[in-house]
């Protein structure tokens, strides 16, 4: 059978409009924003934890070596008082 005689199955061709030109790219916007979104929901919770741990962990080594300087301080303050001081002769 030759191609000829075969009915076209798109039919024939139609001018494209501007609302259809419209319509396509709102459903491409529309399918684009629905998977930032669902891709910014999964990955945006990951990384606010990973910042707010690390936030407190800084916080944390802070608050530790305050203490220990603290202590160091406390500890020479501990030695001046208990070392005898010895008058002076004129």
């Amino acid at each position: 059978m030759p191609q000829e005689n075969l009915p076209d199955p798109s039919g024939e061709p139609q001018p494209v409009t501007v609302a259809s030109k419209l319509l396509t790219l709102l459903k491409y916007a529309s399918i684009t924003a629905a998977v930032v979104g669902v891709g910014g929901f999964l990955i945006l919770p990951n990384l606010l934890r990973s910042r707010v741990c690390g936030a407190r962990h800084s916080a944390q080594l802070q608050w530790e070596d305050r203490q220990r300087q603290m202590e160091a301080a406390a500890e020479k303050a501990q030695q001046v008082q208990e070392t005898p001081t010895i008058p002076h002769e004129r």
